[in-house]
């Protein structure tokens, strides 16, 4: 039975319905010639003689009416065996869970990307959750979420943790301002106008690269990265800014996490960007990623840049 193949069975049992070869070979569109060789074949294989050839027409032979009847039960239960995987196989990969990190402006990327996902494909269960970035990572390698969202200024290190990265799109560095800063009401701010200001950076938010980031965006626009003051916690942050005394370095996508009436400066740099990435981990083996990152690709492009 070992050297049986699935379709061979299936010749024999289209066959043994009709008890000829002429009509099985119709409806399996086969020729008569290839059903007949199948079962001369099988009989082979098998050592028992499964039909009695007339000169017109052929009959089962008792063993042949005993195998039908046994094989027919097989291939009932391998079919069914196969509907139950599929339908196991769809229940699993029918949703998808993307992470994303705090403190970004979610409607800049990722409700434009997942609004887009959803209405391509409604029937996929697309579960969103926000954290910190290594609580996404870990999360990530414990397979907990399908892929993740990171700044890559806040990248923490990834190498030797068998993570894919694609890039999404690129982030412009600027200036934050609040409502209660000196410049806020000028028509048109200036570099001269940012130069000599108190400079703030979040360190909560600062992972491998941030620092290096922030320094060299201001030196790239002749701001005192020197002078550059980094605070761990966040709502200092918030309460230097509403007291107008300092001025916040970031991304573009950060305007959000303040609340505040701000103004966001850009700081044209020679090149020095952020960016948006997509992280997923090498074996993730579910289908709906690739839905996902094919979505990603077409919605920005690679040359797509977040701009203030």
């Amino acid at each position: 039975l070992r050297s049986l193949t699935f379709w061979q069975m299936e010749i024999f049992l289209t066959a043994a319905k009709y008890e000829n070869f002429s009509r099985a070979a119709e409806e399996l569109f086969m020729t008569q010639a290839s059903v007949s060789r199948n079962i001369m074949g099988m009989e082979d294989a098998l050592g028992i003689v499964l039909f009695v050839r007339h000169r017109q027409r052929v009959v089962l032979t008792e063993a042949g009416k005993s195998l039908q009847k046994d094989l027919s039960n097989i291939l009932k239960r391998t079919e069914n065996a196969y509907q139950r995987a599929l339908e196991k196989q769809r229940n699993q990969y029918c949703s998808l869970k993307i992470g994303d990190v705090l403190y970004t402006s979610a409607d800049k990327y990722l409700i434009p990307i997942t609004r887009a996902f959803e209405e391509e494909f409604p029937e996929v269960e697309l579960v969103l959750e926000r954290n910190e970035a290594d609580v996404l990572i870990d999360n990530l390698e414990s397979e907990r979420y399908d892929a993740i969202f990171l700044i890559d200024a806040l990248m923490p290190n990834v190498a030797g943790h068998d993570i894919l990265r694609e890039r999404v799109c690129s982030v412009e560095p600027c200036a934050v301002i609040a409502d209660t800063h000196p410049l806020f009401e000028k028509e048109e701010i200036t570099l001269d106008d940012l130069q000599g200001q108190p400079l703030l950076a979040s360190r909560e938010l600062c992972y491998r690269y941030y620092w290096d980031y922030v320094c060299q965006v201001c030196r790239d626009c002749g701001l005192k990265h020197g002078d550059v003051r980094f605070e761990e916690n966040f709502f200092t942050i918030r309460m230097e800014l509403q007291k107008g005394k300092r001025m916040v370095i970031a991304d573009s996508l950060f305007g959000s996490m303040l609340k505040e009436r701000v103004r966001m400066i850009p700081l044209k740099t020679r090149g020095i960007r952020s960016g948006v990435s997509l992280l997923y981990s090498r074996g993730n083996s579910n289908p709906l990623l690739q839905r996902f990152r094919g979505v990603c690709r077409q919605f920005y492009g690679q040359d797509h840049t977040f701009c203030v």
